[in-house]
């Protein structure tokens, strides 16, 4: 799945934080959410608008947030069994 496919950044829609494309559900605000506790299901019910595939590329898409900022591998290449700097793949 590419995540940018469901996410997008757009400086008229919530100062250009990035979105759930065609919401104005931001990516921080789904991962806000899932942690403090909330589940997918809980998260589809109360947004029937988003999709599974919806909230995973918000996942996705901090991951790779994630490694880009901290210069780390992403989660490609720990799929891949590149163990670089990869914490995941260290356990």
């Amino acid at each position: 799945m590419n995540w940018r496919d469901h996410i997008e950044a757009n400086k008229n829609i919530s100062a250009g934080k990035p979105v759930i494309r065609g919401t104005r559900l931001s990516v921080s605000f789904i991962l806000e959410l899932m942690g403090a506790g909330s589940d997918e299901a809980a998260i589809l019910a109360s947004y029937p608008q988003l999709t599974r595939e919806d909230i995973r590329a918000c996942l996705r898409c901090a991951s790779e947030e994630m490694a880009r900022v901290g210069n780390k591998s992403s989660i490609d290449d720990w799929i891949l069994g590149s163990e670089n700097d990869c914490e995941i793949y260290r356990g």
